[in-house]
């Protein structure tokens, strides 16, 4: 007989807890400590929980966790993976496969668009997911910002609740945001410093990446006047730190255009690992992001374009029509087009958020290939 999947109850959140800390080696209070807008509380922990028990205990578990973000302009449900274990002895029993089949499933059924999650290429990409989601790398140091004159600006540390109206006020400044209804929470992630000045907020944390000198990762930054230079600077000086990074998404790019003079240098990689859940949904949420460029391409064609996009999973094939006409773009389910183009869900993923080329960007019309890749991008203060 087949292992059941459920749901924990928030009466054990604590052994849920204890499981984790076991199957990844983590010292006791970690998962509450870094993520506690998920794991520190019982009730949103177990509601995301995904276990397989074996003798009562729990063999297995998969955490799927909603996370509502926006990435300029585009508005998505994302079903964030976290807490991806199984214990040591119950390995190599097929306990992981069912949970993200299993997911997967939840997912198609809560209409979720999208998936993501952070974790190795190989062992996810079996399942559908593929990294994607282009992000920049910045890197400011004290000489950066000498050479470009930047001067400090007023601004304090405060604590986490202090700081709640000011990123519930301006988090939505930025291109990427995300809704957080458990923020109070989530500010308390473990080795953060909160900063606010005028106009806007940074929330750091320190990253020496094995270096003696004092290193800072900004997950996340807010200037109203663009002032994010000068505050980078009163914060590596009051840290004593030499150098902070941030990543930002590749669709951020009046920000990325207006500080990569103040950096020392950059480097680009994948936002982590997507997988397409509902292509309608997912075209359907891109359409004011679309319409652009259905407005940009409006002349080339009389008639405007139409194209089937097709995608075959290891279990169905579902399809989407998008037709670009008179400025404007129609999603539809289903094939109602001439064109057709068919994809694996990996390379789909790849083609509608950001990877590395496929053999059918050449089979796109312009109306199309010019949008792509559609924005999306979870912020390191959402990570599950």
């Amino acid at each position: 007989m087949s292992e059941i999947i459920r749901q924990l109850e928030p009466a054990q959140h604590d052994e849920l807890l204890r499981f984790l800390e076991r199957a990844f080696g983590h010292d006791r209070g970690f998962f509450e400590k870094e993520m506690p807008q998920w794991y520190g509380d019982p009730v949103a922990c177990c509601e995301g929980s995904n276990v397989i028990l074996a003798k009562d205990q729990i063999a297995s578990h998969v955490g799927l966790y909603p996370i509502e973000v926006s990435a300029a302009g585009v508005s998505l449900t994302v079903g964030g993976i976290g807490a991806v274990a199984t214990a040591p002895e119950e390995r190599g029993k097929g306990h992981m496969s069912r949970l993200l089949q299993h997911v997967i499933e939840v997912m198609r059924e809560r209409g979720y668009p999208l998936s993501w999650l952070g974790g190795d290429r190989q062992r996810y990409g079996t399942y559908g997911w593929e990294t994607a989601g282009l992000t920049y790398c910045l890197t400011f140091s004290k000489r950066s910002l000498d050479w470009t004159a930047v001067r400090p600006l007023a601004a304090q540390p405060v604590e986490p609740d202090e700081a709640v109206p000011v990123v519930e006020a301006l988090q939505r400044h930025a291109i990427c945001w995300t809704q957080r209804p458990r923020l109070a929470q989530q500010l308390r992630k473990q080795n953060t410093r909160i900063w606010t000045c005028e106009d806007g907020y940074a929330i750091v944390r320190p990253t020496n990446h094995g270096r003696s000198e004092e290193r800072l990762q900004i997950l996340e930054m807010v200037s109203t006047s663009h002032r994010e230079p000068r505050l980078i600077r009163t914060i590596l000086e009051a840290s004593e730190a030499t150098e902070a990074e941030w990543y930002l998404a590749a669709c951020d790019r009046d920000r990325l255009a207006r500080l990569m003079p103040y950096a020392s240098h950059w480097r680009s990689g994948p936002n982590g690992m997507a997988r397409i859940v509902d292509l309608t949904r997912l075209l359907e949420a891109a359409r004011p992001y679309l319409r652009h460029w259905a407005e940009a391409v409006a002349g080339l064609a009389d008639e405007g374009c139409s194209v089937c996009l097709a995608i075959q999973e290891h279990d169905r094939t579902t399809a989407a029509t998008l037709t670009f006409a008179a400025g404007d773009v129609q999603v539809l389910p289903g094939c109602h087009a001439d064109q057709r183009v068919d994809l694996d869900i990996v390379e789909a993923t790849r083609l509608l958020l950001g990877g590395p080329p496929t053999s059918h960007e050449s089979e796109l019309p312009l109306c199309l290939g010019a949008a792509l890749p559609l924005p999306m991008h979870v912020l390191s203060m959402d990570y599950v």
